[in-house]
């Protein structure tokens, strides 16, 4: 009796391990990252979503060491900024979208000033972005 619950306790920590390890810091799918040293710069990354949603929310982390990071997501299609933020310090925060089209191209834009050490990690619960596909190249014949 003593070893099967020595047994039944083990694997039961074990799952519980597995579960923390999983879920870690990283809420879930990575939707980009990007890391900047001793810059200034703007940097611009496609993202496109499997489905229409009427709301979407990203988990985000941002690092900011001596500097300021100016984030926005624009529609392409619309032209439009659909989401923005500023920040100065490291902070977690959520970003909330409205209305999305699938297949639509949103872009991320990052502007950073005077930054020493940027880090951005945006990931979603679940797999809601996808990779843009390449087009074909039609090879002259």
């Amino acid at each position: 009796m003593k070893k099967a619950f020595i047994t039944i306790l083990a694997c039961l920590m074990a799952i519980l391990a597995l579960t923390l390890t999983a879920c870690g810091d990283n809420k879930g799918e990575t939707v980009l990252e990007l890391t900047y040293r001793n810059s200034d710069c703007a940097e611009e990354k496609s993202i496109y979503f499997n489905e229409d949603y009427e709301s979407v929310t990203l988990n985000a982390k941002i690092e900011v060491e001596d500097g300021l990071a100016k984030m926005q997501i624009l529609d392409k299609q619309e032209d439009k900024v659909v989401w923005e933020k500023t920040a100065d310090k490291t902070e977690d925060f959520d970003i909330e979208l409205k209305n999305v089209v699938a297949n639509t191209e949103y872009y991320f834009h990052l502007e950073v000033e005077h930054a020493k050490y940027i880090h951005l990690l945006v990931t979603s619960p679940v797999k809601l972005v996808k990779n843009k596909e390449k087009p074909e190249v039609q090879s002259k014949t």
